[in-house]
């Protein structure tokens, strides 16, 4: 083809052009525009699933973006007329700021759909794991206890023995998860008199950081005592040792602890003793009237009432219950009376049977008591009142919504009055017993918050 049949063809190629321009330009996208009839529930919190009905969806997960005021939720089914979404966690309707409403959009096929109606996020108890003890140190035997200062620091009394060798300290992890020994260590062979922590196992903490220890065996040959440790750790000094009162001596086996408002503490042992020890270290008897049980778990409320978990040390008269002690001006016992028994009925009608240990106390003088026999921590009203908390009471191990979580055998808890979070110390898998010491197979620290 010569230059001169060339230059004739390109009107007829610019032609060409700009008609298959026009015909594309034109050409309409079928696709439907996403339209929202309905959703539901349309109040909701973390972890809830969450229905859109209407129309024009992408039928695949991956063709669906949906928004909850702003924050993206996660899309689990899909459908052209219906998405099934989970509610993600949104921090801002937990601050002061409280944005907790706002619309409900679903972006399919390039287009973007927004429902008439606005969708209210609603804060919830939500549990979730925090840390695997057995991954921090060697915390892998029977923890004795966990407690939180007033920084959201967690401490937890690890008191592993396996012949000459033994874990004695404790643990602290931090809010942003790191772990450190806060005193104590891990002792091979070493006499007990060196160690700075024997048998360590409940832990109160003061105003000023300073945490109180129970440890069952100070140094060999004698009883147990309660040691202070500084807000730096380190050395864990001996604060209170026991004496003898009528029918036994003090700190014969110390266990369970805590601190009222002024400072004083209140401590449990094993020969059925309850003891006050004041801020010089001197020790006295508030209680004998537990001989022969087992007193282990002890809090006090905003009045100075003492509320004690009372087990069996092999006595038949034992209630597995929980007691209420109003103490006198002296500080000793005035009345004892049962609080929960055995049995109760919950708020739900049910009838429960439990095995109290370990409790905590809200501001509010709610008690928080774990239940490894019915897999569910309970909240007790200061009436007396209880109620399930967290756990739906079937053995398992998963976190979520609080009223759908799992515990697998939850033994220990603590209060974080600064995050009013509660933590739970939760052993994964069944007690075993190596060279008779009593061993999980893992043991997890759970906490139990709004969001």
């Amino acid at each position: 083809m010569d230059l001169k049949k060339e230059l004739y063809l390109l009107p007829f190629l610019f032609f060409v052009f700009l008609a298959l321009s026009f015909f594309t330009g034109c050409k309409k996208d079928n696709s439907p525009a996403p339209s929202i009839h309905r959703f539901f529930p349309v109040e909701a919190g973390h972890g809830t699933q969450l229905t859109l009905e209407g129309e024009g969806f992408g039928a695949a997960i991956s063709e669906n973006t949906v928004t909850l005021n702003g924050i993206a939720a996660k899309v689990i089914h899909a459908t052209p007329e219906k998405l099934t979404v989970e509610v993600q966690k949104d921090t801002r309707c937990t601050g002061p700021e409280r944005l907790c409403s706002g619309p409900v959009q679903v972006g399919a096929h390039g287009k973007t759909a927004t429902a008439e109606a606005s969708f209210t996020y609603v804060p919830q108890l939500v549990v979730s794991t925090v840390a695997n003890l057995g991954a921090y140190s060697r915390v892998e035997g029977y923890p004795a206890s966990i407690a939180a200062d007033q920084e959201g620091n967690l401490f937890v009394a690890d008191s592993w023995v396996e012949g000459e060798r033994a874990s004695s300290c404790i643990l602290k992890i931090s809010p942003e998860g790191e772990h450190s020994i806060f005193a104590g260590g891990i002792y091979s062979s070493a006499p007990l008199a060196d160690r700075q922590l024997v048998r360590p196992y409940g832990i109160a903490i003061d105003k000023e950081g300073n945490l109180f220890v129970t440890d069952l065996f100070c140094i060999q040959g004698e009883t147990g005592c309660v040691r202070k440790i500084s807000p730096q750790g380190g050395e864990a000094h001996i604060f209170s040792r026991g004496r003898a009162v009528t029918g036994g001596f003090l700190f014969a086996i110390p266990s369970g602890i805590t601190i009222d408002k002024e400072g004083n503490l209140f401590v449990t042992e094993a020969f059925g003793f309850i003891s006050k020890v004041i801020s010089t270290g001197e020790a006295s008897l508030v209680s004998g009237n537990f001989t022969q049980r087992y007193p282990f778990g002890i809090v006090v409320d905003s009045a100075g009432n003492l509320y004690v978990s009372e087990t069996s040390g092999g006595d038949s008269q034992a209630c597995y219950c929980i007691r209420k002690m109003t103490l006198n001006a002296q500080g000793e016992e005035q009345t004892l009376s049962t609080f929960v028994d055995r049995r109760f009925v919950a708020v739900d009608g049910s009838t429960i049977e439990w095995f109290p240990e370990d409790m905590a106390i809200d501001a509010a003088d709610n008690l928080y008591v774990p239940d490894r026999q019915n897999y569910r921590i309970w909240k007790i009203s200061p009436e007396g009142e209880l109620s399930t908390f967290a756990g739906n009471g079937q053995p398992g191990y998963q976190d979520g919504p609080a009223d759908r979580a799992q515990f697998n055998s939850p033994f220990r808890i603590a209060w974080d009055a600064k995050a009013n979070s509660f933590y739970v110390l939760d052993a994964k898998g069944d007690l075993t017993n190596v060279d008779g010491q009593p061993r999980f197979p893992s043991i997890h620290v759970r906490k139990i918050t709004v969001e």
